[in-house]
């Protein structure tokens, strides 16, 4: 992708639907060319038009009966292992989003923490935090880091002398 926002609603002029269609389409079938030919993996494709004409079908008429007889031919679990409706596909990105959203939630705190104690670390006169939840932090942050927090006391140190 080219990183364009793409607008998804029905192209009002038909002539540009038309000619949108048909690129997407042979990017779509140039895609799936690549996808069996580098991965050795089975595909097809079947194309249902606007106008009403006959589907397109990739790479033909009879591979896609074998591809699809093949598929019919699994298990009813295997057949529905990767298949997701909306609302599963919804349920589950909502789910991975919300882990990504924690994990980044602990990221930031960990750098505020970080920030607040090299804050401390590097004033003059030394500002210890004044409420419990500031102390309960700065306690868990000399837990889980405590080379960090001893290699910047000593470089505080250095700069002091140095003055």
């Amino acid at each position: 992708m080219d990183g364009k926002e793409v607008k998804h609603g029905l192209i009002s002029d038909e002539s540009a639907r038309k000619a949108t269609f048909e690129e997407k389409k042979a990017d779509l079938l140039r895609e799936l060319e690549e996808l069996t030919t580098l991965y050795g993996v089975t595909g097809c494709a079947i194309i249902f038009n606007a106008d009403g004409s006959s589907p397109d079908v990739w790479p033909s008429h009879s591979e896609a009966l074998s591809v699809l007889e093949q598929f019919r031919n699994l298990p009813p679990e295997e057949q529905c292992e990767y298949m997701l409706d909306q609302e599963s596909f919804l349920v589950r990105d909502i789910s991975w989003l919300s882990d990504k959203l924690e994990k980044e939630k602990k990221k930031n705190k960990m750098i505020e923490q970080q920030l607040f104690l090299a804050k401390c670390i590097t004033a003059k006169n030394m500002h210890f935090p004044n409420s419990l939840k500031n102390m309960n932090d700065m306690s868990d942050l000399l837990k889980e880091n405590p080379g960090s927090i001893t290699d910047k006391i000593d470089q505080a140190k250095d700069e002091n002398e140095e003055e």
